[in-house]
This record gives structure tokens, C-alpha cells and sequence, in this order.
């Protein structure tokens, strides 16, 4: 032990040579003839770090400002300091300071006396360092503090979406769901043949203009209109008396010849084929291929159909709803068909 803190001031007495300065510092235990080398060149002091005054500069590298002074007789600290000035400071070990907290050791160097109990203070013989100032002391900086590890980037979350995942939940860039937005109506432009004539509502949501129904190849066939209506009203007062009587209608009539018109020349005669009548208007309708008179037609609309309540007989004789008003019409085209329409409205 005796021999390492010899080791030690001599360590010191060749540094103080080395630099050629005019007192000693103070002494690192880890110092060698490397260390001596890096500190002659000046590769162990500090280097200011923008334009700090001597009081932050010394505190940065816990020294007081005379200590700092004492190493640096030259240092001007009426002003702040230069950026990248070299100063010198306590001399440490090559790693690196941390901070907050440091673990200062004092190294000074001592006289060890053969066959002594305990050492005394250095004689003038021998070369000792001179502290410069009390805060202008040796140091070894521990920290046994794990580094931080610096927390990940905050992940920015994309809102985009590429045109063929429309109305998709995607997966974006940070991982979590994404709805996409709903894929654009593409509107329909087709009508089916017993939408003719009529506005319609598109799959989009929008009103679509069918186009209008064919002209007939031939003329119509013209219909009793007086003989359609009293046999309207013989069926009600035989099987609805409260409904009341029925009155021709022009508007009925014209609206009814283009359906009368579609069925015969389409040969469509079914529930579904009824046109420009039904829901979204104020028409009620009864169709018949292959009949061109309301006589003709009494059987199947109104006798066959009164014991079980069907459509058309519940239509003709007002029951449940007493219309007021009728129009018939009829082709020629094809298989030939008559329609009547019947509304509250004339």
C-alpha cells in the first residue's frame, strides 16, 4: 500500500514536468504513461460548449471558479467564455462524466516512511503537489445507473385508404383497425319493360326516368265506357251496396291505354306486369289479356273471385276502398288486353 501512494506522487511530479506548469495537479488513480500523453496533448480537458460563464463551466465539471481560475491563470471570467474553448480542468479517467450524481475521490498523494505506523506529510525533498484550491480536487465519476433507454417514437397512425379497399376495416401502419369509407353508388340505368314511362327510384337512392312505353303497332281498340261502368256498379250494389256508384274519367282512361298497351304487346299479364299504376300513384288497376271488353272480362274479374274476396273483385266493388272514379282502355296488339284504372280522383 505504502508502495502505490509513492507510485502515486511520482505519478504527480512527472505530470506537473510534463505540462510545464508551475504547480502540480491533482492526481488520477487510473493515471499511466498514456494518460500523461492525452493530458499533455490536451485531449483530457474540456472544451467549452456554447458561450458558458465561468461559474456554469465550473460547476459542469465540479470545480469552483478559482480552482477553475488556478488551472487556467489566463481565463478572463468577467465575460462569458468562447464556444470550443479548451480549458484545463481535474483530470479523470478517459470515461465519461454522468450526471446527477457524482462519486468524488480525493487522491493525494503522501509520503510513506519505512518501518512507520503512520505516514507523515511530504518533506520539502520531495516533490509534492500543491492543491491549487480546495474545490480544485481530483475526482472519479461512478455512476452504476443503467443508460435510459430512450422511449420508441409515437407511432403517426395513417387515415388513407386505397380506392379497392372501399368499405373495408383495414389494418393501418400502427396497427390498429381502419374503416374505410363506403365505396361510391354506381347509379343503375335500366328499367325493367313495366317500369315504361315511369320515374323509379335507382339503387342509389335517386330518381330515374324510364324511358316510354312503346307506341302500339296498330291502332286500339276502342271500349264501351258506359257499359264498363254499369257493370262496375251492378257488382256493387250485388256484393257492396255502400261503396256507391262509379263516374267516368278521361285521365283514367288515357293513362290506362299505354298499360293496356305493354301487356298485350308484351304478352305480360301476371301480378307484376301492372304499370303506371300502384304504389307512388293514386291508380288502382285491374288487368286481362285476351279479353277487349269489360263484358268479356266480368267473369274472371268479378264471379270467379267474389267467394274468395280476390284483387280485382275487391277493386271493382270497393271494398275495402270505395273509389269514385274509372277509366278503361284496350289494344289489339299481340294477344290483345283490356285495362281499367280506378282512383278517387277524377
Amino acid at each position: 500500500m505504502r508502495l502505490i501512494h509513492l507510485a502515486l506522487a511520482l505519478a504527480a511530479s512527472t505530470l506537473s514536468n510534463a505540462l510545464k506548469v508551475g504547480s502540480p495537479g491533482h492526481v488520477n488513480s487510473n493515471m499511466d504513461s498514456n494518460n500523461l500523453a492525452n493530458i499533455k496533448d490536451c485531449k483530457f480537458v474540456d472544451k467549452t460548449k456554447g458561450t458558458p460563464t465561468c461559474q456554469q463551466f465550473a460547476a459542469d465539471n465540479s470545480m469552483s471558479v478559482n480552482g477553475l481560475r488556478s488551472l487556467n491563470p489566463w481565463l478572463d471570467c468577467s465575460n462569458v467564455l468562447a464556444d470550443s474553448l479548451c480549458l484545463q480542468t481535474v483530470c479523470t479517467s478517459a470515461l465519461p462524466r454522468r450526471q446527477p450524481r457524482r462519486q468524488r475521490v480525493l487522491l493525494a498523494p503522501t509520503v510513506f516512511r519505512p518501518n512507520r505506523a503512520a505516514p507523515i506529510a511530504p518533506s520539502s525533498s520531495v516533490a509534492a503537489p500543491v492543491v491549487a484550491s480546495s474545490s480544485a480536487t481530483a475526482s472519479a465519476s461512478v455512476d452504476a445507473s443503467p443508460a435510459p433507454t430512450p422511449s420508441p417514437a409515437a407511432c403517426v397512425a395513417t387515415t388513407t385508404c386505397a380506392a379497392d379497399q372501399c368499405g373495408q376495416t383495414i389494418t393501418d401502419n400502427c396497427g390498429a383497425p381502419l374503416a374505410c369509407p363506403a365505396c361510391p353508388c354506381v347509379a343503375s340505368t335500366s328499367c325493367a319493360d313495366s317500369q315504361c314511362g315511369t320515374t323509379i327510384t335507382d339503387n342509389c337512392g335517386n330518381p330515374l326516368t324510364c324511358p316510354a312505353c312503346p307506341k302500339p303497332a296498330s291502332a286500339p281498340v276502342g271500349v264501351d265506357q258506359s257499359e264498363c261502368i254499369a257493370l262496375f256498379n251492378g257488382a256493387r250494389q250485388q256484393y257492396f251496396p255502400a261503396a256507391g256508384g262509379l263516374a267516368f274519367s278521361q285521365r283514367l282512361a288515357s293513362q290506362a291505354q299505354p298499360a293496356a298497351d305493354y301487356n298485350a304487346g308484351s304478352g305480360c299479364c301476371d301480378a307484376s306486369c301492372h304499370i303506371l299504376s300502384g304504389p307512388g300513384t293514386d291508380i288502382a288497376q285491374v288487368l286481362f289479356c285476351s279479353k277487349t271488353t269489360c263484358a268479356s272480362a266480368y267473369q274472371g274479374w268479378v264471379t270467379d273471385e267474389a267467394p274468395y274476396r280476390g284483387g280485382h273483385w275487391a277493386i271493382i266493388v270497393g271494398n275495402p276502398v270505395s273509389y269514385r272514379y274509372v277509366g278503361c282502355a284496350v289494344s289489339g296488339l299481340n294477344g290483345q288486353a283490356i285495362v281499367c284504372n280506378f282512383s278517387m280522383n277524377p
